[in-house]
């Protein structure tokens, strides 16, 4: 009987498993549609339905409603049909090459059909993978394009990956671009939106329907940045990479009655090789759709002390945001900040709200300023008042009292009076005699001194020198 029961459990767990990482797919029959995650899509639990022609065009369906205009199943028949404005281009030099509509130029001598010339299909635990290949010959050079799509269930979001080979005695840059006209949630308006900072950029459209956030966008992961991204009028999305030499103009429509498209861009340059780029598509968001909010943006590090980039944080407390949403902070590098109440360079900073659940997705940001203050402005900070030495050493150290860090050209002078007159301590590690010091803080960039520290006084405790061992007598 256990026996059976183990072999009914076991059954079920791998049923459970076929099911979360179905996909549909021919990858010889480039006319069929592959869909990943055929039965879902339905609702808010089953994940993504994904649905790729043959030349890599997109029609995903996320709680039983399509996201790509037109609202309807990609058809078969074709590996170029799209849903509507949908598509990818590789553009070398003049010449375009599109899987879809996207920079489709019927009747254009330079405009050119980019068909599939092989794909697989692959099933690697509750995830489903398709790569199309494509292979283009211009001028007797022979480039080459990958496009793969990968999906986890039940995630929110897909990965597209592009590697693009550029071949050696090339001399023309190289260009890809895929975008599409947007159906977000049923609905064909909404405002457009980028945040992040550096190359980490998030950028599509997002709205509030009853309630709900609806969310659909680009995210940067990996490899060679965008450089350049669209999410505007989507009738426009041909004109734009027309017009500024095929890569999108950084343009953001923020209107919310906005009949909206999205689209990044990439220049691979003209040089030989393989290069790549990593995207997340996603399709649901839980960070807040505003900007962290602040009592004040500006921070003055005094004399170098770090500061704490969140103590002037105003927003949700980050114990009640949505599971997986924090707060993100990023360097005037553009590097994460692994610590931000402990910030010690000074610069432009950038925070949003970041959900960790649905592939980082992020809320619009705040730009935050950390300065230098000057280091004679406030009297130095010590741990105690008192010193006395510890035997069998006589002498103490003052500058153990003072925990700080100074910036270059800032020193810490130890004096025997209040108005740092006279000649400072020569030697502050090694105190031998017995007394009331103070402390300055003295700037030689600015020609100044701090207020004085409070008075510490050096108690000195009398040391036998004789020993703490009886001598030996032979």
């Amino acid at each position: 009987m256990r026996k059976n029961l183990l072999q009914i459990l076991f059954f079920l767990t791998c049923l459970s498993m076929q099911v979360n990482a179905q996909m549909i797919c021919t990858p010889t029959d480039f006319n069929d549609v592959t869909i990943m995650n055929p039965t879902g899509g339905t609702n808010t639990t089953n994940g993504l339905r994904t649905e790729i022609s043959g030349a890599g065009n997109l029609q995903v369906m996320a709680n039983n409603q399509y996201q790509m205009y037109s609202p309807n199943p990609l058809q078969g028949g074709s590996p170029n049909n799209t849903p509507g404005v949908n598509g990818i281009a590789l553009v070398i030099g003049q010449d375009t090459y599109s899987t879809g509509s996207i920079l489709n130029q019927i009747g254009v001598p330079s405009s050119h059909i980019l068909v599939p010339t092989g794909s697989t299909c692959n099933t690697m635990g509750n995830t489903t993978e398709h790569s199309i290949t494509f292979s283009i010959t211009k001028n007797s050079l022979i480039y080459g394009l990958i496009v793969t799509y990968s999906y986890t269930y039940p995630n929110s979001f897909i990965t597209v990956k592009y590697d693009v080979t550029i071949p050696p005695g090339n001399s023309e840059s190289v260009k890809l671009s895929q975008a599409w006209d947007t159906y977000l949630a049923g609905g064909d308006y909404g405002p457009g939106f980028v945040s992040g900072t550096g190359s980490n950029l998030t950028m599509g459209i997002q709205k509030t329907v009853s309630g709900e956030v609806v969310y659909e966008a680009f995210k940067y992961k990996s490899g060679k940045a965008w450089n350049g991204y669209y999410s505007a009028v989507f009738n426009e999305i041909n004109f734009n990479l027309q017009f500024n030499q095929y890569i999108f103009s950084n343009t953001i429509d923020t209107n919310p009655t906005t009949d909206n498209g999205i689209g990044i861009s990439i220049n691979y340059g003209s040089s030989a090789g393989t290069f790549s780029t990593t995207n997340d598509i996603i399709f649901k968001c839980n960070a807040p759709t505003s900007a962290p909010t602040f009592s004040s943006t500006s921070y003055t590090m005094t004399c170098g002390s770090p500061v704490n980039l969140k103590s002037q944080y105003t927003g949700t407390p980050e114990a009640s945001l949505p599971a997986g949403v924090t707060l993100v902070f990023y360097d005037p590098s553009g590097n994460q900040v692994a610590d931000p109440t402990a910030v010690s360079t000074p610069g432009t900073y950038n925070v949003f709200y970041s959900d960790a659940n649905n592939a980082g997705c992020t809320s619009p940001s705040t730009t935050l300023t950390v300065t230098s203050g000057g280091c004679c402005s406030t009297a130095p900070s010590l741990s105690s008042n008192t010193i006395t030495n510890t035997c069998p050493t006589e002498t103490v150290n003052l500058n153990s009292l003072y925990s700080g860090s100074l910036p270059a050209g800032v020193t810490l002078e130890w004096y025997t009076n209040n108005t740092h007159t006279g000649t400072p301590v020569a030697n502050p590690t090694a105190v031998a005699t017995a007394g009331t010091y103070y402390t300055f803080v003295h700037d030689t960039s600015a020609s100044c001194f701090s207020p004085a520290s409070v008075a510490v006084t050096f108690t000195k405790t009398t040391c036998c020198l004789a020993g703490t061992a009886a001598p030996v007598i032979n």
